[in-house]
């Protein structure tokens, strides 16, 4: 019976690791977000400091995509250039991930965008409430790094990730 499994890919991998399973026929799920970001004009130095706004695509889980096979499948995904591996207990076979968790993720993947060039940037130390909708919703977050495609910050006491729609009303801090 035909499981999806999480992937481990080399850093910077995942649209290769994506290519490299269809390539050998394998179903595989690589969510993206449609990021607009400010990039340099080509062929303009720093000095001259002109910009455009521009859209990519950047992958939603950083170094994992998923992929869809049969248990004995394992070993030939795990041989896949621009693979690392696929995610196991240690010491254990490979743990399929549930339909439930696969069917979320694939309903909150459809039409994410994120415009950077309209969003002000957090300061660090700007303490915030997780927006509706997120897995810490409610939580208030102290952001340590706002990187533009992903927030650094501390919840309850354990550094986090989040995107940077994640951020719902900011608390405290420069950014109020």
């Amino acid at each position: 019976m035909k499981n999806w499994y999480a992937v481990h890919t080399h850093p910077q991998a995942e649209a290769g690791a994506d290519r490299e399973l269809r390539r050998q026929g394998f179903m595989t799920f690589f969510p993206v977000i449609r990021v607009r970001k400010r990039r340099r004009v080509p062929g303009t130095t720093i000095k001259q400091a002109r910009f455009m706004a521009a859209w990519s695509d950047v992958p939603r889980f950083h170094r994992y995509i998923f992929v869809l096979c049969e248990p004995f499948e394992i070993g030939l995904i795990n041989d896949t250039l621009w693979v690392s591996t696929v995610i196991s207990v240690p010491g254990r076979d490979p743990v399929p991930l549930p339909d439930e968790i696969m069917d979320r993720i694939m309903e909150e993947a459809e039409g994410q965008a994120v415009d950077e060039v309209g969003r002000k940037r957090l300061d660090p130390g700007t303490i915030a409430r997780i927006a509706d909708g997120n897995p810490l919703e409610g939580l208030i977050a102290q952001v340590s790094v706002d990187l533009g495609n992903k927030i650094k910050a501390y919840c309850a006491g354990v550094k986090v990730e989040l995107p940077p729609d994640a951020i719902g009303e900011i608390v405290s801090g420069p950014d109020r």
